[in-house]
């Protein structure tokens, strides 16, 4: 990692990593195992990723989000905006910016999104599947 390291945001732990996700003065890596692991500001308790196996995460201003490998979302950190009130359900795919998460259903592939929602377009289109099986 590179770029201004205010609070140890660039200084990566050794180890094996798939993928790796960053907020304004944290980060989040997900290692080869299946483990998150996080560095930076911990101000709200967004680099105390609880144990588990994930698949992918995602990183917001103060907070942090994981998909379990059984498609469950959750989440740590600030919770002002509800940005950690992960909806129960079996996902896919999840983002997360700022104060806001979004993640892809299994079941329809929609898309839902919580926490500060006032600016954000949570009314997102739903998307046939066209494709044949």
């Amino acid at each position: 990692c590179w770029g201004a390291n205010y609070e140890g945001q660039t200084n990566a732990p050794r180890g094996e990593y798939t993928s790796i996700a960053v907020g304004s003065y944290h980060a989040c890596g997900l290692q080869s195992d299946g483990a998150i692991l996080c560095w930076g500001a911990n101000y709200e308790g967004q680099t105390n990723a609880p144990r588990g196996e994930y698949t992918s995460i995602a990183v917001g201003s103060y907070h942090a989000c994981g998909l379990q490998s059984d498609g469950a979302i959750l989440c740590w950190g600030a919770n002002y905006e509800g940005q950690t009130n992960a909806p129960r359900g079996e996902y896919t795919a999840i983002a997360a910016s700022g104060s806001k998460t979004c993640a892809v259903l299994k079941t329809d592939h929609s898309i839902t999104c919580w926490g500060l929602t006032e600016r954000a377009a949570v009314d997102t289109p739903i998307i046939e599947d066209t494709s044949e099986a």
